[in-house]
């Protein structure tokens, strides 16, 4: 299956499954901070109670995060960027001989990238990373794309329709969240998560982390 395929489904996946989930903890949050107005425990919260609002909130960021990583994707790839599939093969020489070729031939855009080094069956990834130009991409260097060679059979090229840094950044974070909301872990050979671009999941939150702002200033405005 190619790689635009594969990313469309994920993200399909990851927008249908957390915009529900993003909506049922949102309630669930919301649910917690009426309890406490109505016990007047506002002032002193029990661990218990602390601890509730805590996981509450965590679970409503990263449904949100998920939402915001299927959007960003949606907008800058799969709407008007482009994939390009590539196998691995034992000669990493004549692949990356090949990836130079594509950009030589101009099958492949001029303009930055997000890779992934992956597996299709059984599915894996191993890593991924961007590169503003095709020279920075060397699989035979040592490095993570390098370790990650060895274990992926496949290597994916996105384009989004534009490569400015905070655009790769946020392709890459947003491939990040797609694959750790589905497999619940990040590709092997990344070691932390990047900050995924606000979209509809981040606009949900920020609404509410508005309201909650607003009835906080009106109860200092009224007790002053």
């Amino acid at each position: 299956m190619p790689f635009e395929e594969k990313l469309r489904q994920m993200s399909d996946r990851v927008n249908e499954r957390h915009g529900s989930l993003l909506e049922r903890s949102t309630k669930n949050l919301a649910g917690l901070v009426a309890s406490v107005l109505r016990n007047g425990a506002w002032s002193e919260l029990s661990a218990k109670a602390e601890q509730e609002l805590k996981v509450a909130a965590e679970d409503t960021l990263f449904h949100s995060e998920c939402l915001d990583a299927s959007g960003y994707l949606h907008e800058k790839v799969l709407s008007s960027g482009r994939i390009v599939d590539l196998k691995l093969k034992d000669d990493l020489r004549d692949v990356q001989d090949q990836i130079q070729g594509m950009f030589d031939s101009k099958e492949a855009p001029e303009r930055g990238f997000v890779y992934i080094a992956w597996c299709q069956r059984p599915e894996e990834y191993w890593y991924v990373g961007k590169a503003r130009t095709v020279e920075r991409l060397n699989l035979s260097a040592h490095g993570k794309l390098a370790r990650a060679t060895a274990h992926a059979t496949q290597l994916s090229l996105v384009f989004p329709s534009q490569s400015k840094e905070e655009t790769l950044s946020g392709v890459e974070a947003s491939i990040h969240m797609i694959i750790l909301a589905l497999t619940g872990k990040l590709p092997e050979l990344n070691d932390r998560k990047e900050t995924v671009p606000v979209h509809q999941g981040g606009k949900h939150v920020d609404g509410l982390a508005r309201f909650l702002t607003k009835i906080a200033n009106q109860v200092r405005a009224s007790a002053a």
